[in-house]
């Protein structure tokens, strides 16, 4: 025995209207790049300010060679000049990569000695709060056609 029934809904023509928009609003991701952008200053700034999580010590030679020149030991880690910081947390810093298009969004340093750094101190922020951020400003600005709450 099968039973057959029909359930009409009201009330969801506008929702179908901004779902049809979706797409197109979709497209262009240069509304959410700003907030993304500060997220990931923000983000890496407060790496270097608490230097790490998961960052090592420096080693006893290159605390003795710091201090020969002049610099704090063994603290602030990354921070001799301060040149890798402000290009990364600075999106005008000459050595800053920060640029974006409608589909894509870059950030990044031109410092040349960072790729030697970020296997033992790592400075990207690409996980846990950051991501969660990010991922609420995406939301965010996903839902905004659907016009939730009035």
């Amino acid at each position: 025995m099968a039973i057959e029934g029909r359930v009409k809904v009201y009330g969801l023509e506008p929702w179908l209207n901004s779902l049809r928009g979706l797409e197109e609003h979709a497209k262009d991701l240069g509304p959410v790049q700003q907030d993304w952008d500060r997220e990931f200053s923000d983000a890496v700034a407060a790496i270097f300010r608490r230097e790490g999580p998961g960052w090592k010590p420096l080693r006893p030679a290159t605390v003795a060679s710091r201090e020969r020149l002049g610099y704090p030991g063994a603290h602030p880690i990354l921070r001799r000049s301060e040149r890798l910081a402000e290009s990364l947390t600075n999106p005008r810093h000459a050595d800053a990569v920060a640029r974006g298009g409608k589909r894509r969004w870059e950030r990044g340093t031109k410092v040349p000695y960072s790729v030697y750094l970020h296997p033992d101190r790592p400075f990207l922020p690409f996980g846990g709060e950051f991501v969660d951020k990010a991922a609420g400003h995406v939301v965010k600005w996903l839902i905004r056609p659907f016009k939730l709450g009035g």
